[in-house]
């Protein structure tokens, strides 16, 4: 329906031309005759075809590059996540920071194009989700799509947000891991929390941090140029041109066709070449174009309610390892399958039945849409 829709309105011009052609030839008595030379006939065709080829790997090319883009940006994301989990009120804080500036990225970049409609059809984010000390800051130096301006100060900002929630002092074990001394059910020591002298610290954070920062940055401006026009209008008139010539000298050329042959022979052709024209020019802006593009609101929306299933899993993980251990039990393979099988059966239990802590599981897991491969998520 696109690709008709595309030959109808977009090419009307065109189509209208062709049909012309077509009865022309009816009318004037040429279904059995070769007016056109067929030697330049297939000069042109030979000239669609490579035309056609090198425009269509560039937008594959291009798209897969938008794919790892947007993948790098997304693992960004969880890296800077994990340096600063070691308080439970930290990670919270710099979840939401993470995922307002993400969806500002989203909304900026798909301005005024196709794929805007899908952020107003879903949940937005506001800054009543960020924590109270955050939002005036954010509220200063977010976009301002009326007046043009960009998230690029509210991304520079999260390199104060990371430095204001860095505490040099916290262990520098996670949350979710423990260094024992001693092996506890073998009767050794209890384990103890183990640190690092604070400039080895200090040095290491700053140094994960710049890297990670730095890919963000170099990511969101390899975002933007997705919003260019990747072939120029002077090669977009060209191929239409060449396109419009080789089908309108298709009657034309052959002979010894029925009318209804030629006919259905000539639409076939425009169909065809018309529609890989339309279909390349989608795949050249994913970001823009809908259908063929990615809805970038969505895919950022499914990686923040990714890691928050993940957080959860992990949660009762450790709280199951916790209650192992007090039992006597060896933290083993056998363990880890247990409570893989634990939270299997927790999740296909009745609603009735589950805990508080498999219902959540269960409600995190639900709110995620599918998504195709790692996370990207395909417009409608």
């Amino acid at each position: 329906l696109q690709i008709c829709q595309y030959m109808v309105i977009t090419q009307r011009y065109h189509f209208f031309g062709i049909c012309m052609s077509y009865f022309l030839c009816l009318v004037s008595g040429a279904v059995h005759a070769q007016i056109v030379d067929s030697s330049f006939f297939k000069a042109v065709g030979l000239l669609l075809a490579v035309l056609l080829s090198l425009r269509a790997k560039n937008a594959v090319s291009r798209r897969q590059k938008l794919m790892v883009g947007v993948l790098d940006m997304m693992n960004t994301a969880k890296n800077l996540l994990y340096l600063l989990s070691d308080k439970d009120r930290n990670r919270r804080r710099m979840r939401a920071m993470l995922q307002f500036c993400f969806m500002e990225v989203a909304i900026w970049v798909t301005r005024n194009t196709p794929n805007a409609a899908f952020t107003d059809a879903g949940p937005s984010h506001s800054l009543a989700d960020l924590d109270p000390e955050d939002r005036e800051a954010v509220f200063v130096l977010r976009s301002k799509c009326a007046a043009g301006i960009g998230p690029r100060p509210l991304m520079l900002f999260l390199r104060d947000f990371c430095d204001e929630l860095f505490d040099p002092d916290a262990p520098t074990e996670s949350k979710f891991v423990q260094r024992p001394s001693g092996d506890e059910s073998a009767g050794g020591s209890p384990p103890t929390k183990t640190r690092i002298d604070k400039v080895s610290i200090i040095r290491r954070f700053h140094r994960n941090l710049e890297t990670e920062l730095h890919a963000l940055f170099e990511k969101f401006d390899f975002l933007l140029m997705y919003r260019e026009q990747f072939m120029t209008m002077q090669f977009r008139w060209m191929l239409d041109t060449v396109i419009f010539v080789y089908v309108l000298l298709y009657p034309w050329c052959v002979r010894n066709e029925t009318r209804t042959v030629l006919g259905a022979t000539t639409a076939g052709m425009a169909f065809v070449f018309y529609g890989l024209n339309a279909l390349t020019e989608q795949l050249e802006d994913p970001v823009q174009q809908k259908g063929q593009g990615f809805n970038l609101p969505d895919t950022f929306r499914v990686m923040f309610e990714d890691l928050d299933y993940d957080e959860v899993v992990r949660t009762r993980c450790n709280e199951f390892l916790r209650s192992s251990k007090e039992a006597g039990a060896a933290i083993d393979e056998e363990l880890h399958k247990k409570f893989e099988e634990e939270i299997e059966l927790e999740q296909m239990a009745p609603p009735s039945q589950r805990s508080v802590e498999a219902e959540n599981m269960v409600v995190s897991r639900s709110i995620i849409p599918v998504a195709s491969g790692a996370g990207l998520v395909n417009g409608p």
